[in-house]
C-alpha cells in the first residue's frame, strides 16, 4: 500500500500510522501502548462518525479505521460489523475503482480480529480479481495476517499457485 493510498486518501495518513504502530507495539509485547493507540483511533473514529460525514468515502474511511481499532482492542463482533459496513457503503459493484481498496480494509479487519473465515472469503475474492491490492507474497509477510496465519484455509491460500494476469 502506498502512503497516499491509506484509507484511499480520505482520512489523515497519521491514522494508518497509528494503527500500524499499535500493531507493532502489540507484536513487540507492549499491550498497554498498543491498546492506548487503538483506543485513540477508536475515539477519533467514533466522534467523526457521530458528526455524520457528508461524503460516503470519508464515512467509509472512518468505519474502516474504527473496525481496525476495534479488532486491535479484541472487540471481534463490533469489528466485523464495521467490516461489513465498509463493503456495504462502497461495494465493488458500484465502484470498481475504489471498491476493492475498501474491500481490502475489510479483510484486514477480519484478520486482525482473528476471524479467519471472514478474512479468507474476502481474500479469495480479492486474489481472484485484477484490481486486487493484495498478493500472496504480501500475505506471507504482512503482520496484519498473523492472527489467522495458522488457519488451514489461510495456509492453503498461501500455497496456491499464483494466477497469471
Amino acid at each position: 500500500t502506498l502512503i497516499d493510498a491509506f484509507f484511499d486518501g480520505y482520512l489523515p495518513a497519521r491514522l494508518e500510522y497509528q494503527l500500524q504502530l499499535a500493531l507493532a507495539e502489540q507484536h513487540a509485547g507492549d499491550a498497554a501502548q498498543a491498546q492506548a493507540l487503538y483506543r485513540q483511533v477508536k475515539d477519533e473514529a467514533t466522534a467523526a462518525l457521530a458528526a455524520k460525514p457528508d461524503n460516503r468515502y470519508v464515512e467509509t474511511g472512518w468505519h474502516a479505521a474504527l473496525g481496525l481499532a476495534l479488532a486491535g482492542l479484541g472487540e471481534r463482533a463490533a469489528a466485523g460489523a464495521q467490516a461489513r459496513k465498509v463493503m456495504e457503503l462502497v461495494p465493488e459493484s458500484a465502484d470498481r475503482l475504489e471498491g476493492p481498496g475498501w474491500t481490502y480494509y475489510s479483510a484486514r479487519i477480519y484478520a486482525l480480529s482473528g476471524d479467519a473465515e471472514g478474512a479468507l472469503s474476502v481474500l479469495r475474492h480479492l486474489l481472484g480479481t485484477t484490481t486486487a491490492l493484495v498478493s500472496v507474497e504480501n500475505l506471507r509477510f504482512d503482520p496484519a495476517w498473523d492472527d489467522i496465519r495458522d488457519d488451514p484455509g489461510f495456509k492453503a491460500l498461501l500455497a496456491a499457485p499464483a494466477k497469471a494476469p
